[in-house]
């Protein structure tokens, strides 16, 4: 790959204090073919900064509101033009002006997916204060590793790949679906993550294949705040909702022995050595206990952090497996506004802690999740894939079927 350009992809939120640091960092680059897409998610000054750099490798785009982080990038994607992608927080940097030229060297290999590193941790100042450390190796081993700790991504969200792998396969699983962007599964007609949660039977693991992953030296500083995004209520729920999702998702094929249940010890062993042990069959174990565990690892032992969803969602599992069936009338579906995929987590918090802005629909299904059901019917096959697209991001392992109610 010669030459390739490198789209790189802003989204920018009230970071009015950081975000000329961060572009600059981009400008000030020794590889200048690049193109940076800035995405304001509804940002009230970020127009008059924008406006100071006069180049024409910046794209300035604005959403059509607070929409969150994932659904800001998906913005900016139908104008990405380069061979390269990776992203950019506004408050974060390149931490220097080799990164970009560096990170593009390696795709002299073509048989290269992407790159990853470590995260050189900067504080409120910009001052350097130690690493965040990732795997020696990405390997099929990871998703044994991924499970046992509950989702926890162990490789960084921050991404560089090709274009073609990007819009395979990041984009469904990190951009639509909030799960880690390197693995996915194999389907027949293409290369992106495909497990389908309503059909829970023993799947060979030898379906799921990680992207071809090379780590190399850190190009990118992480700005730590002490109050991060990740420690608000609606970030707590993000980031649970993606785990769980996660979990379940790799649940489907992974089994684990009950000594690997022992947090710190099955986390050194992944992080030091990429290792870890667990058997490739479907889980076993308590799926209630298992949602539990996601559950503990971002509220905290003893935490009572309840709004409708997460009681539905635990109602569910203590339920879980059900021979239960559920009917959802018609109506429901076809009067309902909002269908959430993973990158709408924060959308879909804010709607559910609002009295009366919850579609009728979610509420139907909460109000079943206490008995358990391991059906639902419908009665028009058109909504069968939002159906099954609604399970997913609720997390609920149930079928989706279409019969006659007459």
């Amino acid at each position: 790959m010669k030459n390739p350009r490198v789209s790189i992809l802003m989204p920018t939120h009230n970071d009015e204090e950081t975000i000329v640091e961060s572009i600059n960092s981009v400008i000030y680059q020794d590889y200048q073919n690049w193109e940076l897409i800035i995405i304001n998610d509804h940002s009230e000054e970020t127009d008059a900064i924008i406006s100071q750099f006069k180049d024409n490798r910046i794209k300035y785009l604005h959403n059509s509101g607070d929409i969150g982080q994932l659904n800001a990038i998906n913005y900016g994607v139908p104008y990405i033009s380069g061979e390269l992608v990776t992203f950019l927080h506004s408050d974060d940097r390149f931490n220097s002006s080799s990164s970009l030229i560096e990170c593009v060297q390696h795709f002299q290999d073509i048989t290269l997916d992407g790159i990853y590193s470590n995260l050189r941790i900067i504080n409120e100042e910009g001052y350097f204060t130690g690493f965040l450390r990732t795997v020696p190796s990405v390997s099929k081993n990871l998703l044994n590793g991924i499970f046992l700790l509950r989702g926890s991504n162990i490789v960084s969200d921050v991404f560089f790949v090709t274009k073609d792998v990007f819009l395979s396969v990041v984009l469904n699983n990190y951009l639509f679906w909030n799960m880690p962007y390197w693995f996915y599964e194999k389907t027949d007609d293409k290369k992106k993550i495909g497990v389908n949660t309503e059909k829970i039977v023993d799947k060979s693991t030898n379906s799921l294949k990680v992207l071809n992953l090379k780590k190399v030296k850190p190009w990118y500083d992480y700005r730590v705040y002490k109050n991060n995004y990740i420690k608000s209520e609606v970030g707590k729920f993000e980031t649970f909702n993606g785990m769980l999702r996660t979990t379940l998702v790799l649940s489907c094929f992974i089994d684990e022995f009950p000594f690997s249940r022992l947090p710190r010890i099955t986390e050194y062993l992944i992080k030091k050595y990429g290792f870890s042990i667990s058997r490739k069959r479907k889980y076993s174990g308590s799926y209630f206990d298992l949602v539990c565990s996601v559950y503990r690892g971002i509220y905290g032992e003893g935490c009572v952090s309840m709004n409708t969803y997460l009681k539905a969602i635990l109602d569910y599992y203590q339920n879980y497996p059900s021979s239960n069936e559920i009917k959802i009338p018609t109506e429901l579906i076809r009067n309902c506004n909002n269908w959430y995929k993973g990158c709408d987590a924060r959308k879909f918090y804010l709607d559910v802690i609002s009295e009366g802005k919850l579609d009728p629909l979610y509420i139907y299904i909460f109000k079943h999740a206490n008995e358990g059901f391991n059906i639902i019917n419908i009665n028009r096959k058109e909504d069968q894939s939002r159906m099954i697209d609604l399970l997913k991001f609720l997390n609920i392992m149930a079928r989706v079927e279409v019969i006659d109610f007459q």
